[in-house]
C-alpha cells in the first residue's frame, strides 16, 4: 500500500492523473480489510480528492475528502486533519459555483474556520505552508463571497493576508502565494475602482516573485494579464500591448520548461516501468523458489518416509532370520 502511495504521488507530479487514480485504489483495496495504517488511507484518498477536483467531479470530490477527514482524525494527524478540512472548504466552494446557493459559501467558511482554529488548538501540529493555504482561502472568502460591508470584509481578508506573509517571509511558506497575497489585495482596490493602487499591488507582487528562490512562471503570467487588463481599463492602451507581451514572453518559457518536462517524464516513466517488471520478475523468482522449497521438502518427506519404511522391513526381516535360525539349532 505505501508502494502504490509513493507511486500515486509520482505520477501526480508527472500528470499522469489516470495512473494516480489506479494506483490509489490498488493502495486503498490493501488497506480496505485493515485499520492499521489511517495515514497511508488519509494520502491515498486525498490524492484521489486532488485528482477529482481536478476532473471537477464534485461527488466524487466529496467521496474522497470526507474518507480522509475520516483517516485524519483515526490516526490524530492535525495537520492532515486541517487539509482534510481545507478540501472540504473547497467542495463546498464548487456546489456554490454551480448551484449558487448561499448555504454552500457558509459551509465552506466554517470548515475554513475549523483548518485555521486547528493551527491556533495545537501549536506546531499544523504546518505553516498548511495554515498560510487556509488563510488565503479566507481572504478569498472575504474578497467574493461574504456579504458583509466592504470596509470589513477588506480589513478581514488583509489580517489573513498578514499572516501568510509572515510566514513567506520567515519561509515557512510556499512563495507561489504571493500572486494571491497580491492579487487580492489588487482585486479590492479595483472594487474601488483605484487603478493605480492595484496596479502597483500587482507590480510589488511581481517584484516578490521574481527575487524568490524558485520564481513561478505561471505566477508571473497571471500577474502580467491582470495588469494588461488594468491598463486597458484605464485606456492606457500602450501599457497594456507591453504587458500583454510581456505574458507571452513568459509563456513561451513556460512552454520550453514543460517541453523539457515532458522529455524528463518519459524518462521517468521508462525507468518507473523498469522498476516494476523488476518487482515483478522478483516476485516470479521468489515464487519459483518458494515451490522448489516445497517440492524439496516433500522431497526430503518422501525420501524420509521410505527410508524408514525400508529400515523398519530390515529390522523385521532380521528379527524373522534370528527366529528361523534359532527354530533350526533347536
Amino acid at each position: 500500500a505505501v508502494y502504490y502511495r509513493a507511486k500515486a504521488h509520482l505520477n501526480r507530479r508527472l500528470n499522469l492523473t489516470d495512473e494516480v487514480v489506479k494506483d490509489a485504489k490498488k493502495g486503498l483495496k490493501l488497506l480496505e480489510k485493515s485499520n492499521l495504517d489511517p495515514d497511508s488511507e488519509y494520502h491515498l484518498n486525498y490524492l484521489l480528492y486532488a485528482v477529482y477536483s481536478k476532473w471537477k467531479n464534485i461527488a466524487k470530490m466529496d467521496e474522497y475528502i470526507r474518507a480522509s477527514e475520516k483517516n485524519a482524525l483515526q490516526s490524530g494527524n492535525k495537520n492532515n486533519l486541517a487539509n482534510a478540512y481545507n478540501g472540504i472548504s473547497s467542495t463546498f466552494l464548487a456546489k456554490f459555483n454551480k448551484e449558487k446557493n448561499r448555504k454552500y459559501t457558509d459551509s465552506s467558511y466554517g470548515y475554513l474556520q475549523k483548518s485555521f482554529a486547528l493551527h491556533r488548538s495545537f501549536p506546531g501540529k499544523v504546518s505553516s505552508s498548511t495554515f498560510a493555504i487556509t488563510c488565503v482561502n479566507l481572504a478569498n472568502y472575504f474578497l467574493e463571497q461574504s456579504n458583509k460591508d466592504f470596509s470589513t470584509r477588506k480589513s478581514e481578508a488583509f489580517q489573513y493576508l498578514q499572516l501568510t506573509e509572515s510566514e513567506i517571509e520567515n519561509n515557512a511558506a510556499d512563495p507561489d502565494l504571493l500572486v494571491n497575497i497580491y492579487g487580492i489585495k489588487s482585486d479590492f482596490a479595483a472594487q474601488e475602482n483605484n487603478w493605480a493602487e492595484a496596479e502597483e499591488l500587482l507590480l510589488t507582487g511581481l517584484k516578490k516573485i521574481k527575487t524568490s528562490k524558485n520564481p513561478s512562471l505561471e505566477s508571473q503570467y497571471n500577474i502580467y494579464k491582470r495588469l494588461a487588463e488594468i491598463a486597458l481599463k484605464r485606456n492606457d492602451f500602450k501599457t497594456a500591448l507591453n504587458h500583454q507581451n510581456d505574458a507571452e514572453n513568459i509563456l513561451k518559457k513556460s512552454f520550453d520548461q514543460k517541453q523539457i518536462f515532458n522529455a524528463q517524464k518519459l524518462e521517468i516513466q521508462y525507468e518507473t516501468e523498469k522498476k516494476d517488471q523488476e518487482i515483478k520478475n522478483r516476485k516470479t523468482q521468489n515464487y519459483l523458489y518458494l515451490a522448489i522449497m516445497v517440492a524439496s521438502l516433500f522431497g526430503l518427506i518422501f525420501m524420509f518416509s521410505t527410508y524408514h519404511f525400508r529400515l523398519k522391513y530390515s529390522i523385521e526381516r532380521e528379527k524373522k532370520i534370528q527366529q528361523e535360525s534359532c527354530g533350526r539349532r533347536r
